[in-house]
């Protein structure tokens, strides 16, 4: 038997077997929130995987008071409802014997199931046999469980706990302000209001859209929220030690399981889907910097004879994690229409990136003029000269990168958001569509960079079009820096 110690990471716990219902109850109550699962989950569950860990560990912090907003993004079927509203509740009410619970989900069906599925966990004797409705059912110790769909008001009642699970149902709800508008109006005016002094609130959904309740009620309490992110692949800084690329529950979904989700899910929308309802990293369908929805896809028997091509890259050196080496090749015919014709994208280590690199130029051919970065430092001059001596009998240059982000990719936008710009159907395609309707704000933006690069190479393709140019330039570049 152990005590509970200062920082709140374990509660008592016994192990002799208990016979009788008050005894059991007794039992459950002074379990740690990852004993009490173990011992309440179906047998075919497990409770060691390292995100339920993580959510038990937080869950015991939440009900000892150390914190009272949580927030957990995580993805479809990986347990957050066995784990956390299913359970959470009983054993909130176990271990404060008459306090009042909420649970709500995205519609009243979906409520009432979890207000059924808990109440069916409950231990003999636990629940009033005067007041055991689905939706709304009592404890013996005075203890109140409510169950609400999104839009019911829970009047007349003050909780303590009030745990929302997925406010969304589907994509067009995630899609529509009003409706995004209205769950936001629900949450402020009905639930937050009946929560009690001193009350925690737990949010518990995969994010459907970048302007979601997920976001609106972390940001409407700054500094107040813990936000457990739980990507289904594992990027940079996984809050479970996870390296790239490894999955999230390997045991139940693993890597090329998860991979053929993103592949199905990926056939009409890019990775969109994908990145919100898996890696919780929602982003705009329509881009702000890149209005995406003016670029036509076309097949290669589409394309038109080019005036020029260029190719420019940007570099990493990283394999199998961090940033991304990427070259674009872009395309320019007679009518000034520009094509974006080919992204070689790819996280690989120096010998690799350059053997890539390398390999795309003879495959573009000598009339490519192609165009690599050279940062400010010595190290890269040195790099860029490494760069210019690999491409030796190539029209090869390297440029020095200057300005923000924004304002080297604000001429390519421009032509983007005009129509101008089309690109031939390939596989990098989603890819490509999805980074661009991110930037700046998304991960990468290595496509971006590279494309800007490719477009100012084919528009200024020689140094007196270059000079002439220079006072668009400068005017574009007055849009972010003020003059």
């Amino acid at each position: 038997m152990s005590g509970a110690n200062e920082d709140g990471n374990a509660d008592e716990e016994v192990s002799e077997p208990c016979s009788d219902a008050q005894a059991l109850r007794a039992h459950l109550k002074r379990l740690s929130y990852l004993k009490f699962v173990e011992e309440t989950i179906p047998e075919h569950w497990s409770a060691q995987a390292k995100h339920i860990k993580l959510i038990a560990k937080n869950i015991d912090l939440l009900r000892r008071g150390k914190i009272d907003r949580l927030a957990i993004h995580m993805p479809p079927r990986h347990g957050k409802s066995e784990t956390i509203t299913y359970r959470l509740p009983l054993k909130w009410l176990l271990d404060k014997g008459d306090a009042n619970v909420l649970v709500t989900g995205y519609n009243e069906r979906f409520a009432r199931k979890l207000g059924r599925r808990t109440r069916n966990l409950s231990p003999e004797g636990f629940v009033s046999p005067s007041k055991r409705a689905s939706d709304e059912w009592e404890t013996t110790s005075g203890g109140l469980y409510m169950a609400r769909g999104v839009g019911s008001p829970p009047t007349g009642t003050g909780f303590s706990l009030i745990v929302i699970d997925d406010p969304i149902k589907r994509r067009e709800d995630a899609e529509s302000a009003g409706n995004r508008e209205g769950i936001w109006d629900w949450y402020s005016n009905d639930l937050y209001t009946r929560l009690e002094p001193g009350g925690a609130i737990v949010l518990v959904m995969t994010r459907w859209h970048e302007d979601d309740l997920g976001r609106q009620a972390v940001e409407s309490e700054p500094g107040r929220w813990t936000v457990l992110k739980l990507a289904a692949i594992a990027e940079e800084d996984d809050p479970i030690g996870r390296k790239p690329g490894e999955a999230l529950w390997p045991e139940r979904y693993d890597a090329q399981d998860l991979e053929r989700i993103r592949t199905v899910l990926s056939v009409k929308d890019g990775q969109r889907a994908w990145m919100s309802l898996y890696q919780q990293n929602p982003t705009p369908r329509e881009g702000v910097f890149f209005k995406t929805r003016e670029i036509e896809i076309i097949d290669a028997d589409q394309v038109p004879k080019m005036k020029r091509k260029a190719r420019a890259w940007d570099m990493a050196a990283t394999a199998g994690g961090g940033d991304y080496t990427c070259g674009v090749l872009l395309g320019v015919d007679e009518d000034e229409r520009y094509y974006v014709l080919d992204v070689k994208r790819g996280q690989w280590a120096t010998d690799e990136r350059n053997s890539k690199i390398k390999e795309t130029a003879k495959q573009d051919g000598r009339s490519v003029r192609i165009r690599g970065p050279q940062d400010p430092s010595a190290a890269g001059k040195d790099a860029a000269l490494v760069f210019t001596r690999l491409l030796a009998g190539y029209a090869v240059k390297t440029e020095p990168v200057s300005g923000s982000k924004e304002l080297r990719a604000d001429p390519f936008s421009a032509q983007v958001n005009a129509g101008n710009v089309r690109i031939l159907r390939g596989e990098w395609n989603s890819a490509f569509l999805d980074e661009l309707r991110s930037f700046p704000l998304g991960r990468h933006d290595d496509q971006v960079d590279a494309a800007s690069d490719a477009f100012m190479e084919i528009v200024f393709s020689d140094e007196t079009d270059r000079v002439s140019a220079r006072p668009k330039y400068a005017a574009a570049r007055s849009k972010f820096t003020g003059g």
